[in-house]
């Protein structure tokens, strides 16, 4: 087969998978954004969050002070919905370093965390509760 009838033929499969796969439903709508107050809207920059299944929990990179480098991963937590979010609480030194650490991406089982610890392309893991972080 050459190379014209591989791209071809390639080309048609990525097509035909394209138009036999699903298209995903959200069962959700984004409302009106909301400046969540200066707990987690700081004067620093905040940004690449993530909120756990049940909305009590919200994690994010920042470069606020009392970090321990560059963009530190913190989480602020509410009692329940209605609530307000708390102070956040930085995640400590099994997940941030004096590097850079960002895009946290909480997993549906709330216990496992991915996120970049700045040695790209190195996407770190951690278990809630572990004393480790692996690179994965």
């Amino acid at each position: 087969m050459d190379d014209k009838m591989k791209k071809t033929t390639s080309l048609v499969l990525v097509l035909t998978l394209g138009l036999a796969a699903e298209v995903a439903n959200a069962d959700f709508t984004f409302g009106i954004p909301t400046n969540l107050g200066p707990m987690v809207n700081s004067s620093s920059e905040d940004a690449g969050q993530s909120v756990s299944p049940n909305g009590l929990s919200l994690y994010f990179s920042s470069d606020r002070s009392a970090g321990s480098g560059d963009y530190d991963l913190w989480v602020s937590t509410r009692a329940d919905l209605s609530k307000p979010w708390g102070t956040p609480v930085n995640l400590g030194s099994v997940v941030n370093s004096a590097s850079i650490e960002t895009s946290p991406s909480l997993l549906h089982d709330s216990l496992s965390l991915f996120f970049s610890d700045g040695v790209w392309p190195c996407t770190a893991l951690v278990r809630v509760g572990s004393a480790s972080a692996t690179c994965g």
